[in-house]
């Protein structure tokens, strides 16, 4: 009699079998969850201007293909007014979507985190391991972020936290909620005016950020 399918090895266990040398009640299913999460969670509309929101979209389109090629299962979620739920990219669809969406309000820092973490809390025994990937305007939460600590905290205990924090170069030294982030990464704008030709060239205040900068701290 076996006790559980699960502890024997799988060819010795069909081996037993087919030979009629195991008896058992009823096939026992591996519970465990065996999907990766990511996460994307991209601010939108105000705080990005044009070529913020440029930038913030490419950058998901990367993060989603990449994840997904290492076999994470991706979901993303835009976080305007309010946080809009977690949607594949699996799809030339989905990607049209990702692209038109438009919410132009201020990001809620608030309603963001506590909606990002319901969702998590929700994944738990859907996915082994789950990481979030924002994608947010250096003033996203900037005035609240103190505030919102515990919010942060039950986020990191939650899932791994990384940042790419897209730059116009108007802030000089990062802002509270950058720190809130265990792993955060810049990403300035001007990015675009040397990548595309023709372009105009970009004010003073966005030629300060580097093309990617790893916050030293």
């Amino acid at each position: 009699m076996l006790l559980s399918e699960l502890v024997y090895p799988r060819p010795f266990l069909l081996h037993r079998i087919a030979n009629r040398e195991a008896l058992y009640y009823e096939h026992t299913h591996d519970r465990r969850p065996e999907s990766t999460l990511a996460y994307i969670i991209v601010q939108v509309g105000y705080g990005l201007g044009g070529s913020g929101e440029i930038l913030a979209r490419a950058l998901l389109l990367a993060l989603a293909q990449h994840a997904a090629g290492c076999g994470y299962h991706v979901r993303y979620s835009f976080a305007g007014r309010t946080l809009t739920g977690p949607e594949p990219l699996d799809r030339p669809s989905d990607v049209l979507r990702a692209l038109q969406y438009r919410d132009p309000a201020i990001a809620d820092g608030a309603g963001t985190l506590s909606a990002v973490l319901e969702h998590l809390q929700g994944w738990r025994r859907t996915y082994r391991r789950r990481e979030v990937l924002w994608i947010v305007s250096e003033c996203f939460d900037a005035d609240h972020a103190d505030e919102h600590a515990e919010l942060y905290h039950a986020l990191e205990r939650e899932a791994s936290q990384t940042a790419w924090i897209v730059s116009s170069g108007r802030t000089a030294s990062p802002l509270p909620a950058h720190r809130m982030f265990p792993v955060r990464h810049y990403l300035g704008t001007g990015i675009l005016h040397r990548l595309v030709p023709g372009m105009p060239p970009v004010p003073a205040y966005a030629t300060r950020q580097t093309e990617m900068d790893h916050d030293p701290v």
